[in-house]
């Protein structure tokens, strides 16, 4: 019976310091594009925007080109 109580006790003081995620909304959007210009010489553009903590706030964005 002690061991019984004792598990339960100790499952109840587990889950609580076992949480998830706490509530938050973020989002990830990339754009890209390729073109070729010639035979053998194609032009790339990407961008990247990232936010978080509920769309507030910007956590990332950048670019790049390549040839």
């Amino acid at each position: 019976m002690n061991k019984k109580l004792f598990l339960a006790g100790l499952f109840c003081l587990v889950s609580f310091a076992l949480q998830a995620q706490k509530d938050d909304l973020g989002l990830w959007t990339s754009v890209g594009m390729e073109k070729r210009l010639f035979r053998d010489f194609d032009l790339s553009l990407e961008g990247e925007f990232r936010s978080r903590d509920k769309l507030s706030e910007v956590g990332r964005w950048s670019g790049s080109a390549g040839i």
